[in-house]
């Protein structure tokens, strides 16, 4: 029996016969029809003619409905400055010179009474004094903190005397609060009103926004006065804005999240209102809210987070301006930008209106005379319809294979029968391109070719300089593992450790360079650059770290045996590119940086470390993941000497007796470094085994006894293998 044939990689023969007409020559013929069929295309040229007159008129509508919110906007956030800066006159008179209770509540309960939308006024110095003057319904409540002391409580009513009076221990101080810190940050002599970003409130655990500013008393030193805006009286204002019949207004900070809640049924349950605050309009549950965001994303050009939230921060200003967009077969008008205004917070307006809203009897009138003119055209429609079904299909097939291509896909897929003599070779052209294309993908990076498929290129030698991280892997003892098994077990065992290797460094956008022997080459941020190629690079090494712990106890039950890898990382800037002749190429990196994550990774088997990473490799992947510093070396091949670090652990995984024996550690190395060996002795003989400890041990007290040279700068001269 003859060996099946492999159905994707068949490729049928170009030199058979076909039977069928041109390209040309149908769609002429075609086309001729058409024309004569659309001879009354003038209603046409009208029709679209009225729409676009139509789609000024929405966008002009729009826009005035988006400055009327923004209008209002400001009527509602300029009396806040207002306030603070008549606050601001009274302390620089010294009236609030004592920054007692019994002088600023008679100044300040009267602007609380009648600023019905400021729930709050703070002010606190730089001894950790602190008051503040809260309104609850007819209620105000005063509460003065002094640093070391029971907070003390007053409360009374708005327009009466204090009712009654207690102290509580509070931890409360000014200092660590948003509005205190943003203000106290302005530069000297620039004491303007500034807005915190929204976050929730200490006292009544209600999120909103606080304008603050730094004032100077005539004989004490300078104070923070802040007003407190709830984000529920801002969505008071945004719900009871008529925008239109059906559209609504809302307002995000530059996070995207709502800040001011739009108009709709869902948020009449006060418990639904309250949970909605703060977040992303995509959670909420409303379609058309959802929809909006990517629609303006879309739009405006914007990147999406991790979340799939567009990021509003990146909105360029030259692009702001209003879109068209449809929900449910209806069409939406949506206008997004920030808030303008002196002294006013940075936040986002928006609204969106359905287009009926607008025209809905002018829209009818056209639905009406549209059908009338549909009846006239629909012989026209029906040879339309043929031939969008003759010829779209097979090309449709050939585009979708071909951007299956260019993210190098190159599954086989059945193209749909075409009797167009010009397509069916192309067809056969195509299908060649894709067989070859899944040859060459298995020798080169997927990366690397993803690139040349979507920029058009040949490879050529050539590269050029960029910061990517690097990393090697090597197998522990792998010639002593390897004697144990039999070629096809060994090559088996390490078919299945590359898979589970190179899954999880793709995964996290790695380009695997090269596979020498057992060991891996890989980097990140080329060929595609990227800002977090270090955090990649670091996720993807202790995850191939968990990986094969867990693989170890499968193999182990398999009866075959595990394979501890160890890991070197370094990031910095090398020459990426293709190197070799011109009739051979290897895509790959070239660099002092290269060398370093080679030697770290050897470095491991000398400290019994795992991982270890450069300095820079450290720094640039964030504070997600816990480092050891083991070391300062000068490794072979460079002057200068690197600290290195051994990776413990993600953030949120590790325990409190590693962090305090890290700690502990570093503590020694400090002293070590600082010629204090015998402090260094102590703090390390606190620790269990752990064998970079026993080895600084074992200095520290050799220099003990024989001190080292006074040019000594406890940097390690390091020969690891080459």
């Amino acid at each position: 029996m003859p060996a099946p044939i492999d159905q994707s990689s068949r490729i049928r023969n170009p030199s058979a016969p076909r039977k069928g007409v041109s390209f040309r020559s149908s769609l002429l013929r075609n086309l001729i029809l058409l024309i004569l069929l659309l001879s009354s295309a003038t209603l046409t040229i009208s029709y679209f003619g009225a729409q676009r007159a139509m789609r000024f008129l929405c966008k002009d509508l729009v826009v005035s409905r988006t400055e009327r919110l923004e209008s209002e906007l400001r009527r509602f956030f300029e009396p806040v400055p207002l306030q603070l800066a008549l606050i601001e006159d009274w302390v620089q008179q010294g009236l609030l010179e004592d920054f007692e209770p019994a002088t600023l509540n008679p100044l300040l309960a009267p602007i609380l009474a009648k600023s019905t939308h400021i729930s709050s006024i703070n002010a606190g110095d730089a001894e950790g004094n602190g008051q503040m003057l809260l309104r609850t319904g007819d209620t105000w409540t005063n509460r003065s903190v002094t640093p070391g002391t029971p907070a003390r409580f007053r409360q009374g009513k708005i327009h009466g005397t204090p009712l009654k009076e207690w102290t509580e221990s509070v931890d409360y101080d000014p200092r660590t609060r948003p509005w205190y810190q943003l203000a106290m940050s302005q530069p000297p002599g620039e004491d303007e009103v500034v807005w915190t970003e929204p976050y929730t409130f200490f006292t009544t655990r209600e999120p909103g926004i606080t304008a603050s500013v730094r004032a100077h008393r005539p004989s004490a030193k300078e104070i923070v006065l802040a007003v407190d805006v709830l984000l529920k009286d801002i969505s008071a204002m945004t719900q009871s804005l008529e925008i239109s019949p059906k559209g609504f207004a809302f307002v995000i900070d530059h996070q995207g999240q709502l800040v001011g809640l739009p108009k709709n049924e869902r948020f009449e349950n006060e418990k639904v209102r309250n949970e909605s605050y703060l977040k992303h309009p995509r959670d909420l549950g409303i379609p058309v809210m959802s929809e909006v965001f990517l629609k303006a994303a879309a739009q405006y050009g914007l990147k999406l987070s991790e979340h799939g939230y567009p990021k509003i921060e990146q909105l360029d200003p030259a692009k702001i301006r209003p879109f068209f967009w449809k929900s449910d077969g209806r069409g939406w008008w949506s206008y997004l930008r920030p808030l303008q205004g002196k002294n006013s917070p940075h936040l986002w307006i928006g609204v969106a209106v359905p287009e009926e809203d607008f025209l809905g009897e002018l829209r009818q009138q056209q639905k009406q005379l549209l059908t009338l003119f549909l009846l006239a055209l629909a012989v026209g429609t029906l040879i339309s319809l043929q031939l969008a079904k003759r010829y779209s299909k097979p090309i449709e097939d050939l585009i979708g294979q071909s951007e299956r291509l260019t993210r190098l896909d190159t599954t086989g897929t059945e193209m749909a029968p075409s009797g167009i003599l010009e397509l069916a070779q192309l067809g056969d052209a195509h299908e060649r391109m894709r067989v070859a294309l899944d040859s060459f993908a298995r020798y080169v990076p997927d990366d690397v070719v993803r690139e040349l498929l979507k920029n058009g290129e040949a490879a050529v030698i050539g590269g050029k300089s960029l910061s990517i991280s690097i990393l090697f892997t090597d197998i522990k003892g792998f010639s002593a593992l390897s004697e144990k098994l039999s070629p096809m077990e060994l090559t088996h065992h390490m078919a299945e450790y590359f898979d589970a290797m190179i899954g999880i460094i793709r995964q996290h956008h790695g380009t695997v360079d090269k596979l020498i022997g057992d060991a891996i080459v890989a980097f990140w941020g080329a060929p595609t650059p990227s800002e977090t190629h270090a955090h990649d690079a670091v996720r993807s090494a202790w995850e191939c770290h968990l990986k094969l712990q867990e693989l170890a106890e499968a193999w182990k039950r398999r009866g075959l045996p595990p394979l501890p890898t160890r890991f070197g990382l370094a990031t910095g800037v090398v020459v990426v590119g293709n190197v070799g002749s011109p009739s051979r190429l290897s895509y790959t990196a070239l660099g002092d940086s290269m060398n370093l994550a080679s030697r770290l990774e050897g470095a491991n088997s000398f400290y019994s470390s795992w991982i270890l990473a450069s300095e820079s490799t450290v720094r640039e992947a964030g504070e997600e993941f816990v480092w050891r510093q083991l070391d300062r070396v000068r490794v072979k091949g460079r002057n200068e000497p690197e600290s290195i670090y051994e990776l413990l652990g993600p953030q949120d995984s590790l325990s409190d007796a590693i962090r305090s024996r890290k700690k502990a550690y570093e503590s020694a190395f400090t002293a070590y470094l600082a010629r204090d060996f015998s402090t260094a002795v102590q703090i390390l003989e606190t620790l269990p085994e752990d064998a970079s400890a026993v080895r600084l041990t074992g200095i520290c007290r050799d220099y003990l006894e024989s001190p080292p040279p006074p040019d000594w700068d406890g940097v390690f001269q390091f020969q690891s293998k080459s």
